[in-house]
């Protein structure tokens, strides 16, 4: 067991602690059939549709792709942000054939459960707008979405894509070893019954077999000949890319960058969701703490911050310290915010804290900023730095 303390500073500073365990290697006994993808290569979906050169790829943790914290926000792009998106991949389609930026469809009801709250079907919807009310019906990341519509058909940056593309856009309910479900063929019931998947995976009602916190020894390939080795799996977002693709890549498979190896053994699925999502997005993991001022006062006799704080690795209240001219006053953020944890899953409840400064003469300016070991960065705010009278 370790421990690692994260510290910030603020005029908000929050630290943590953040407890590894290691588990004993599990083989997995049971198969991801359902909503299982072809894991292997895809030669039309790597450099020549991507536009990106990779030589290797560096970085890749089998145990920990993208973070729990990345992998379910909701809110890292509106419609017209994905619509921007697919517009500068794409400057124009070949004659005859509609480009995902250009596609659309009429959309269908779907009833809410506990994985998704549904969707209201509407006439002549976008692509972009299909993705974007999906990521917020079932709280996962439209980038995510984004990106799976890349590393299976190469739907972003194609320019002459069949409508086979598009009835298989995700690959969902399409295993490796049978023909796809017809039930969800059609760009919309890829997107929401992918999406609505993910939720499932997570739940780790029905799918145990990589669960995290566990160590699970991983195929390289669908031919178990190909061997496997043990990977500890850190986290539900990872998990849930297992059971939807259920091979690491090898050696050779990253060697490779975004080609395919000259080895019947390498599989690229989550290879090239992590190229795709690290080299399109940036961050792939948001992993230190996190948190926001929300109210900076000056009140008659004191000053008053408020605000939230948390740290996805950490279900438990986190301390934070708030300066004031200099002065600090550490304090816990143990107030829950559902509203918070609903927004940013894997956050825990989300905790809100309250720190109130007798009141000066002078004038002193505050700030929200970050500071961990591993990372800096601001807490947002609508004005990062603030006098108080």
């Amino acid at each position: 067991m370790f421990r690692i303390a994260r510290f910030v500073t603020v005029l908000v500073a929050v630290t943590a602690v953040v407890v590894g365990t290691v588990a004993p290697v599990t083989a997995a006994t049971a198969s991801a059939t359902v909503s299982t993808t072809a894991g292997l290569a895809r030669t039309s979906v790597g450099t020549a549709q991507s536009g990106i050169v990779k030589t290797a790829v560096t970085g890749f943790n089998p145990g920990n792709i993208i973070s729990d914290a990345v992998f379910f926000n909701k809110n890292t792009m509106s419609a017209a942000d994905i619509q921007a998106f697919f517009n500068g991949k794409v400057a124009s389609c070949q004659s005859g054939y509609v480009c995902l930026k250009d596609a659309r469809q009429n959309t269908p009801n779907r009833p809410a459960d506990q994985y998704c709250s549904g969707y209201s079907g509407a006439p002549n919807e976008s692509a972009a707008t299909i993705i974007y009310r999906v990521a917020q019906s079932c709280g996962i990341n439209p980038q995510v979405l984004v990106v799976m519509l890349q590393k299976e058909q190469g739907l972003v940056t194609h320019t002459w894509p069949s409508q086979w593309r598009y009835d298989m856009a995700l690959g969902q309910g399409c295993p490796d070893t049978a023909p796809c479900d017809p039930a969800f063929a059609g760009f919309f019931y890829q997107i929401y019954g992918a999406a609505r998947q993910m939720q499932i995976y997570a739940e780790g009602r029905w799918f145990q077999w990589y669960a995290p916190g566990n160590t699970w020894n991983i195929l390289y390939h669908p031919n178990a000949n190909c061997g496997r080795s043990p990977v500890y799996i850190e986290n539900k977002a990872t998990a849930a890319l297992y059971y939807y693709t259920p091979y690491q890549p090898n050696a050779a498979a990253l060697a490779a960058g975004y080609g395919e190896a000259n080895n019947a053994c390498s599989s690229y699925g989550n290879r090239n969701f992590y190229n795709y999502f690290t080299d399109w997005f940036g961050v792939n993991h948001a992993d230190d703490p996190i948190g926001n001022v929300e109210v900076l006062e000056a009140n008659p006799g004191e000053f008053r911050v408020v605000g939230w704080a948390g740290d996805v690795n950490s279900p438990n209240p986190i301390q934070v310290h708030v300066y004031v001219g200099g002065v600090g006053i550490p304090t816990v953020a143990n107030i829950e915010r559902p509203d918070v944890a609903y927004t940013i899953q894997g956050l825990g409840a989300g905790e809100v804290f309250l720190s109130r400064f007798p009141r000066l003469a002078q004038v002193h300016s505050t700030c929200a900023s970050m500071r961990s070991t591993s990372a800096r960065g601001l807490i947002p705010r609508s004005t990062a730095s603030r006098l108080m009278r």
